[in-house]
């Protein structure tokens, strides 16, 4: 899918992914933006991060790579926030501009997060 117009257009592609483990499928999104023009409005993106037990190992590390790759990859002007859930919402970090320090916080945030209890997807 790709939308254009007066906004920066997107890609996104789902495509499947290994995973070792029979009868589970597990597939990696990808989403591309071009190069928002100057004087276009930032952007707010707030990340919510699965940190429950089925994300131990190598899907948290994906997720967290793909976290940090976004944040390095927005422009200062946008504004990104960050959820992290497992059995429940543990913490919030409020969408803000991402100025250097913001961006380093996120991205040491993102990278320190550990696995907690199952999705409480029954609620």
């Amino acid at each position: 899918m790709t939308t254009a117009g007066p906004h920066p257009a997107v890609d996104f592609s789902v495509h499947p992914a290994p995973c070792g483990v029979p009868g589970r499928r597990r597939f990696v999104a990808r989403l591309e933006a071009t190069a928002s023009p100057s004087g276009l409005c930032s952007t707010r993106i707030i990340l919510a991060i699965d940190k429950s037990a089925s994300m131990r190992g190598r899907p948290l590390r994906d997720a967290q790579a793909a976290a940090c790759a976004l944040v390095d990859h927005l422009d200062d002007r946008d504004e990104v926030g960050l959820v992290f859930f497992h059995h429940l919402v543990d913490e919030v970090v409020n969408p803000a501009p991402l100025s250097a320090d913001f961006r380093s916080f996120l991205k040491q945030r993102i990278l320190a997060v550990t696995t907690g209890r199952g999705t409480n997807i029954g609620a």
